[in-house]
């Protein structure tokens, strides 16, 4: 009989998983302080929502900024999941702390948190213990994927949709 509990105890070790998919907003369309998304844009965040979906991937939870530009990139994950975003002031250093450990305290979840050059690294390194440096300002086509399994952390570093200039 103990044998079985140890079994299940590591079964359900096993299935600890959390996975943060991270990104920049989409291509804005101008440099206005709380710009929408442009044409490109758009098509990057009904990119990133066929990333999701031909991968089979369901999302559990959705975070964006007070900011137009990430609430419409996470808009069609947003729609094919049914989940409303949790707007977030990032810009706030407490507050984006408190989404932080929020994050670090989710437990078998799929996260997808839509943030700006100077939030995103600073989730990922928060997150993962890795450093991405500083993100371009036109680079919208990175998604960072990080892994925590069983306490152990891990990055994954992809691009999605058409390819950044830069």
């Amino acid at each position: 009989m103990q044998y079985l509990k140890y079994i299940s105890f590591l079964l359900l070790l096993s299935s600890c998983t959390s996975t943060y998919y991270i990104i920049r907003h989409a291509e804005k369309l101008d440099q206005s302080r709380d710009a929408i998304l442009s044409i490109a844009g758009i098509q990057r965040a009904n990119d990133l929502n066929s990333y999701f979906v031909i991968r089979g991937i369901h999302i559990d939870s959705i975070f964006v900024s007070t900011y137009l530009r990430t609430q419409q990139t996470a808009q069609p994950a947003a729609i094919a999941t049914g989940k409303t975003p949790i707007i977030i002031n990032q810009a706030d250093d407490a507050t984006l702390e408190k989404m932080i450990a929020r994050l670090n305290a989710m437990d078998k979840k799929t996260v997808l948190v839509v943030g700006h050059t100077n939030t995103v690294p600073r989730i990922i390194e928060e997150l993962s213990g890795v450093d991405i440096g500083t993100i371009a300002e036109d680079d919208f086509d990175n998604l960072y994927i990080v892994t925590i399994k069983n306490g152990q952390r891990s990055m994954q570093h992809i691009t999605y949709g058409k390819a950044s200039p830069n």
